[in-house]
């Protein structure tokens, strides 16, 4: 029964450690993004074998741990790359918008209110709802999305 209670806290420590590690990982690469965009280093390759990963990374922690800083340095990240024609970020922000909605919607009526961050929600939620699978709340939303826009 020891062994099992130390194994137990010990993947717990590792788990701990690698959120932390990668949590930290994603600033630094949006940081970096930020800063460099558009540079030699900084294009194709660099968004879809660094960043856009990175993204999906984001979006699981944002909306598992409801981390609303990584979330506001994810927005930043977006506002210094507005002319970035990658789109995942307009995805992401829709993803989080889908599950963590009173985190995005208070944030972009406030701090973050932009008329270029809410364009890319629009467009990422369209992006995510086009098809059949639409979330159970889509009605809902669509409209919380609307009032957004206004």
């Amino acid at each position: 029964m020891k062994t099992t209670q130390t194994f137990l806290m010990l993947l717990l420590i590792f788990s701990v450690n690698t959120f932390a590690q990668s949590r930290d990982k994603i600033i630094e690469l949006m940081i970096d993004y930020s800063l460099n965009v558009g540079k030699a280093g900084y294009t194709h390759n660099f968004v879809d074998d660094r960043l856009n990963p990175a993204l999906d990374d984001l979006e699981k922690i944002v909306c598992q741990n409801n981390d609303q800083q990584l979330l506001e340095d994810f927005l930043n990240m977006m506002l210094a790359t507005t002319d970035s024609a990658n789109e995942k970020p307009a995805d992401v922000l829709a993803a989080i918008f889908i599950c963590r909605t009173d985190m995005v919607e208070s944030l972009l009526k406030t701090k973050y209110k932009n008329a270029d961050i809410l364009e890319m929600l629009s467009f990422g939620f369209l992006n995510l709802t086009s098809g059949n699978d639409k979330p159970e709340n889509y009605q809902e939303l669509q409209l919380r999305l609307a009032s957004l826009l206004k």
